[in-house]
């Protein structure tokens, strides 16, 4: 469904389906010791990919796009050997199938998305969501926040994980403005406090590494997309930033609304001795 979508899926099964009815049932159609080594050698080229995906830990498909090409080959010499290429209704059938998958592809760009949509697998997504508008989170507030607290290459540290919430979308508005994290410029990228994946959630080490950073920041009712286990991540934002909230170490929370489709707030938490305008002043410059 997401490597090759419905309709090409279709298409090939009916000429698998051919080519086994003509060579295999109704012996119409003898393979010659060309075609035999040409379907081997694709076989042999498609399987060990195929397997090894599946029974990895790295689902990505991109990892499976060189198995299109033996795939095709193969699914050409027999669509060639059982005469599906020169027939007109194979001709109307693949035409249908195509221009279907095409509809399904350019849908989200005639009839864009009104609210936040998961792109439907973990490890890929539906024909019909692959031209969906994502929601995108503009940090530039965040990049004002600094600089009003005179703090231009901030150590920025956060808790959870999504499309909008992560390392290069927060640094975004920096890159943006023309710096870039280095250990010359003492500029490193916000430190990701855990991963659901790495280790077990222990509090004492998610704190003790906040509390070494000059900005702090989750996003409380965020959730992200649950398909790709990002809910996982974000599983403990509400009870951070009831932490952050309570540590001396900081201020009080900035609130900002990010997102389109459907807003969520982020806290900010500033590390107390950092002399800041006032949150009400930063508010009103954005």
């Amino acid at each position: 469904m997401s490597l090759i979508g419905p309709g090409l899926s279709i298409l090939i099964a009916i000429a698998a389906i051919l080519a086994i009815w003509k060579i295999l049932i109704k012996k119409e159609i003898r393979l010659g010791p060309v075609h035999r080594a040409a379907l081997a050698a694709s076989g042999a080229a498609i399987l060990p990919l195929v397997a090894l995906q599946l029974s990895g830990t790295n689902h990505l498909l991109r990892y499976l796009c060189p198995a299109l090409l033996p795939l095709a080959i193969g699914i050409g010499m027999l669509s060639d050997l059982t005469g599906w290429i020169r027939s007109k209704a194979a001709l109307t059938t693949s035409g249908t199938l195509a221009a279907a998958q095409l509809l399904l592809i350019v849908t989200p760009v005639v009839f864009p998305n009104r609210q936040s949509v998961d792109p439907g697998f973990y490890n890929g997504g539906y024909p019909w969501r692959i031209m969906v508008r994502f929601e995108q989170w503009d940090w530039k507030p965040l990049r004002d926040i600094s600089q009003g607290c005179g703090l231009p290459n901030p150590k920025i540290a956060f808790l959870g994980m999504g499309r909008p919430l992560n390392p290069p979308q927060i640094l975004y508005p920096w890159f943006a403005a023309g710096a870039s994290p280095s250990e010359r410029n003492g500029f490193s990228e916000p430190l990701w406090l855990w991963r659901y994946d790495q280790r077990p959630f222990d509090w004492r080490q998610v704190m003790s590494s906040a509390e070494l950073s000059d900005i702090a920041l989750t996003a409380p009712t965020f959730v992200g997309q649950a398909t790709d286990r990002q809910n996982l991540d974000n599983q403990y934002n509400r009870a951070f930033a009831d932490r952050l909230a309570a540590d001396p170490l900081f201020q009080a929370p900035i609130h900002l609304r990010m997102g389109r489709f459907e807003p969520v707030e982020v806290l900010v938490f500033v590390k107390k001795g950092i002399a800041c305008r006032s949150p009400q002043t930063v508010q009103a410059a954005w």
